[in-house]
Parts: C-alpha cells; structure tokens; sequence
C-alpha cells in the first residue's frame, strides 16, 4: 500500500478524457481525480467540449479540446502547447482519442493506455471501417506507450489475440469508493425492490430486464417485485414504449441520479443484463451496497462475481432465466442474506480503490517497469 508519510518526488500528471458520455470510464476518471490529490501530483485534465465530464471536474487543472474534424489539426496544436508550458511529466490516456493525441508529444514523457472497453465493440455500430480500423490502430498505438493498463483479464485477453506483447498489459480493477451504509434492503421485506444503472445503450441491455419484468407479471402474478432503471440514453424510447405497451407500472425508468450510490442500499436486487462489460462498476458498487446481483455471463461481470463468488449469472439476452433466479430469490430470502455476508468480506480486498491508486502509482513512476525499446 501507499505509504503517505513517505516523500516523494511531484509528479505533474495529465489524465486525458475523452468520452463523450457519462459512463464507467467517466466515473472511473472523477474517482482517480479525488483520490490521487490526496497523494503527490498536481493533477491536469483534458476533455472534450461537449463531454460528459466538463461540469463535473472541480479542484484541478481543465483543458477543453474541439474533436470534429475541422478542428483536429488545431486541437493537436493546443495540446501539445499545453503539455510544454505545464511541464507534464506522465500523461494517462483512456481510450484510443487520448491516445492518438499523445502520439505528438515527446518521447521523454511517460505515456499510459488505460483501456476500458473492447473498441471493436464500442464501435461496431459506426460502421466496418471503424469496427475494423480502430481495434488495429489501438494495437499499434498501445506500442508507442510505456505501458498498457486493462481493468480486467478478460480484456486483456482480447488485447492479447490481437497482437499486443502481453507484458505490456498490467490488469488493474476499476476500485470503487467504499461506502458504509448504515442500513440494507430487508430481505423479509414482501416487495422485492430491483434495479439497473448505467446509459440506456442497446449494448446495456436493459430491454432484457423489461421482458423479465413482464415474464414475471404473465405467468408468476403472485411475486411482488419494483424495479428502477436509473440512467439516460438513445434507447430511453424503446425502453419507455416497451414499459408502456405491456402495463409494467411496477418498473419505472428513474433517468440520471448523481446520488444514486446512496440509493442503492435500498434495493434487494441488481441486474447487469449487457451484452458485453469489460469490467462492470455498477456491479461492484451494487455488491458494495448489499445487493444480490444477477449478470450476463460474459467479460467482466462473470469475472466480478467469480472473484467475489457471489451473484449469479445468466447467458446473454436470456430474459426467462433473470425471471427464474428473481422467482427462486423471491421464494429463498436466506439466499441473498448468505450471499451479502460472503461481499462483505471480500469486496475491500479485491475491489478498493485504494488498491487500484497504489497500483496506477507505481504505473505512474515506472516502479519496476521497463520502458519501451
């Protein structure tokens, strides 16, 4: 662990953001910033214009950059212009924009990758040139860097058969803020309180809770169950037209809660029904507030809840079987109590954040890491 009464050298450090929603990587980001002005860095941070991060950076250096086309020349210009006169000395890029900008600084600046996701599949509805284009540009950048960070082996798996070195791969798990709630959904509660979080993306998956939902009404009338859907999207219409045409007036779409960690603790269950996650924040941060999660069986939520074992999973898009388990949890309340007290004990060593900053430190300093030939 980091030792805070031990001086050490001041890094000046630029974390670059470039998303331009609020999701996982945005979250993660705010986390890093909090933690780590704690700790010896003068921290900086670079985002789009019109991201989702702009009004949420407080207490730290902001850079704003323009990423249409017409303004990329420009926006190079700005950002190397920036480093120069900050004296930055390590720059943490996530996802493959901060990393196509880092190309043009010198090469005497420390350059980390921290990948979030599988870029085929973030970009696989924008058509075949960058479903194919950018997973083999994101290869070859990842070698321009002194190191590659995943935040889970799953993706580094995925990284691997594409021909990155896996030595330049360091797994490092998304850490959350631990919370200690003072209290925790009753399980001999009658209603079971359910629930989602994160953007309503067709990847997410959310229309598969739907249908469990109206499984659940159809054929098990007798089980009480609520369920909210806490985010906002492009698919906020299909969802809302789904809610609509089949009467479930027990679920409701909540839309974008900034205090919705301090809510989870009410709720019973989590569902991540997504297609893919290559890690899962919200599944953490459910398990964190005492909820019995039930997830696609894929990436990083299976990886979540091996480690932890704990939740239980369930094959991608397999509405009848998320119905079946809230059934089975429904009838057996000791199932979730017996599983909140395995979390408990399992979640601060595996997932803190205090962990993922020691080890993003040593990242940083270059602590028993080669650089790139």
């Amino acid at each position: 662990m980091i030792n805070k009464n031990k001086k050490k050298q001041r890094i000046s450090l630029l974390i670059v953001s470039l998303g331009k929603k609020y999701g996982g990587a945005e979250k993660y980001t705010l986390n890093l910033i909090k933690s780590l002005q704690k700790l010896d860095y003068d921290i900086h941070v670079a985002v789009r214009e019109d991201g989702g991060l702009v009004s949420k950076i407080k207490n730290c250096h902001l850079v704003k950059f323009n990423l249409d086309k017409k303004s990329i020349v420009t926006s190079i210009y700005k950002f190397k212009r920036y480093v120069d006169y900050n004296n930055i000395s390590v720059i943490h890029c996530n996802g493959i924009n901060a990393m196509f900008l880092a190309l043009f600084l010198k090469k005497n600046i420390r350059k980390i990758a921290v990948i979030h996701g599988d870029t085929m599949i973030d970009h696989k509805d924008m058509g075949i040139i960058k479903s194919k284009v950018f997973p083999a540009a994101e290869v070859l950048f990842i070698k321009k860097f002194d190191k590659c960070v995943v935040v889970s082996e799953s993706l580094k798996k995925i990284l691997i058969s594409r021909g990155v070195d896996s030595d330049r791969i360091e797994v490092i798990y998304n850490g959350i803020e631990l919370y200690n709630y003072k209290s925790y959904a009753d399980i001999n509660n009658q209603v079971l309180k359910i629930c989602n979080v994160g953007n309503l993306l067709k990847v997410k998956g959310q229309i598969f809770l739907l249908k469990a939902m109206d499984y659940l009404k159809n054929n098990y009338p007798e089980i009480k169950c609520e369920c909210d859907i806490y985010g906002i999207g492009d698919y906020y219409k299909e969802l809302y037209n789904f809610i609509t045409e089949n009467q479930l007036c027990n679920v409701c779409l909540k839309g974008f809660d900034d205090s919705v960690r301090n809510k989870l603790n009410n709720y019973h269950i989590y569902v991540q029904p997504s297609f893919y996650e290559s890690f899962g924040l919200s599944v953490a941060e459910a398990l964190n507030a005492g909820c019995y999660v039930i997830g696609s069986d894929i990436g990083g939520i299976k990886e979540i809840l091996n480690i932890l074992d704990c939740g239980e999973t369930f094959p991608i898009g397999d509405y009848k079987q998320i119905a079946l388990i809230i059934k089975k949890l429904y009838e057996n309340r000791e199932l979730m109590a017996n599983d909140k007290l395995k979390m408990r004990e399992k979640i601060q060593s595996k997932f803190s954040n205090i962990d993922m900053i020691d080890k993003l430190d040593k990242i940083y300093r270059g602590n028993n890491y080669e650089n790139k030939g």
